[in-house]
């Protein structure tokens, strides 16, 4: 069994930035100027490319779905989201909690660490308010 969580079938999505000692990472699109942040805390496992064309972002509730290769723990809140690409290829990240946030940082500064607001940060989506 799986749940939606979020889906951009637009966007061309980068990895910016990981953050090792606060086990966080991000992915990005930008346009015109703004960017759509994905950003996943508290991250165990990743199993994804660096280039994600089109998203779909699955909270995995069925670890059977999960390919044997990747080991995951789903013990004190840890979750296993699925990213789907467009073109059907399917990734892994395990960590707690993940949040997609609008805003106008330059290019290549990072939310994370700091957590980087822009004067026009949004946020669109956090998993645990679903």
């Amino acid at each position: 069994m799986t749940k939606l969580l979020f889906k951009d079938h637009i966007g061309i999505y980068n990895l910016l930035d990981y953050n090792r000692s606060h086990s966080e990472l991000v992915f990005r699109h930008r346009s015109k100027g703004m960017n759509t942040d994905i950003c996943f805390k508290s991250v165990r496992g990743v199993f994804v490319q660096t280039e994600l064309k089109g998203v779909e972002i699955i909270l995995v509730q069925d670890l059977k779905m999960v390919p044997k290769i990747f080991n995951c723990v789903t013990e004190l809140g840890y979750k296993v989201y699925q990213l789907k690409t467009l073109q059907g290829e399917k990734y892994y990240i395990n960590g707690g909690v993940f949040g997609v946030f609008e805003n106008d940082l330059d290019i290549l500064q990072s939310p994370l660490g700091d957590f980087m607001w822009s004067s026009k940060n949004r946020l669109v989506f956090w998993s645990e308010d679903e």
